[in-house]
């Protein structure tokens, strides 16, 4: 694939690519910190020591062969309460993104933010709020991936654009497609309509929506249908004409494969 150029959207124009950090999240942190950081900046990483998932876990990535970044947002005009909406927006772009490239698959978002094409893992997502001189910036860790083609036997459920499509793909022009439908959805998040879109179209895409699963809360075990996510980014399910709602880490879902 061609290099791509970095001004086909406003995110990225400052793009900043380091050989080894522990974290784009921590880096881009310690920026925001320390200078003055325009939104839409991007860090990538050709390789993370110590990448972060979703409560803790490690983000395990070969080196030079997948995408690694932080996109620096400050989307003050959302507000605290529905900060879900970002989460919303961006899972749906790098859904939408890799469906882009991979168009003959499948892809789907498994609540609250992986990306999965059938039953295994491609992206993850990791969004942090920072402070710096009284600004709140949102930073959206995103790992891709890419060329990987043998992973470690605990990440058995991990696949990658290049195990799908037999071919090798071109970082920044991957990273660059994932821009671009970020800008979009970014922007639409500024149009009160654009909100309650954003969130259909996450629903429509979600990993098992409408299946029967169980699922762990408060040390008890329920069978429930998925039905959605709520505004505040909560998993919904229905079971016998009632609905129950629960928040990221108070729920265990047991995902069937």
């Amino acid at each position: 694939m061609q290099k791509p150029s970095r001004h086909n959207t406003s995110f990225g124009k400052e793009w900043e690519v380091l050989p080894t950090v522990d974290s784009t999240n921590n880096c881009a942190r310690s920026k925001v910190a320390s200078e003055p950081t325009e939104e839409g900046t991007v860090i990538q990483a050709m390789h993370q020591t110590h990448g972060r998932g979703q409560q803790s876990k490690l983000w395990n990535s070969a080196a030079g062969q997948n995408a690694l970044f932080t996109l620096v947002l400050k989307p003050e005009f959302l507000g605290l309460r529905k900060m879900s909406f970002l989460n919303f927006a961006v899972a749906v772009a790098c859904r939408d993104a890799i469906a882009r490239i991979l168009p003959d698959s499948e892809v789907l978002i498994k609540w609250p933010n992986d990306i999965y094409i059938e039953h295994s893992k491609i992206c993850g997502i990791l969004i942090e709020n920072a402070l710096a001189e009284k600004a709140r910036f949102s930073l959206v860790g995103i790992g891709v991936n890419v060329n990987q083609i043998h992973f470690p036997e605990e990440l058995h459920h991990a696949i990658s654009l290049k195990m799908i499509s037999g071919l090798d793909f071109q970082i920044e022009q991957v990273i660059q497609t994932i821009l671009e439908e970020l800008e979009k959805n970014y922007n639409e998040l500024r149009l009160h309509p654009g909100l309650q879109r954003i969130r259909e179209i996450y629903i429509s895409h979600m990993y098992q929506l409408h299946k029967i699963l169980p699922f762990r809360h408060e040390s008890d075990t329920y069978l429930a249908q998925l039905v959605g996510v709520d505004p505040l980014g909560r998993i919904v399910f229905a079971s016998e004409g009632h609905t129950m709602a629960y928040a990221h880490g108070d729920i265990e879902v047991l995902w069937k494969r």
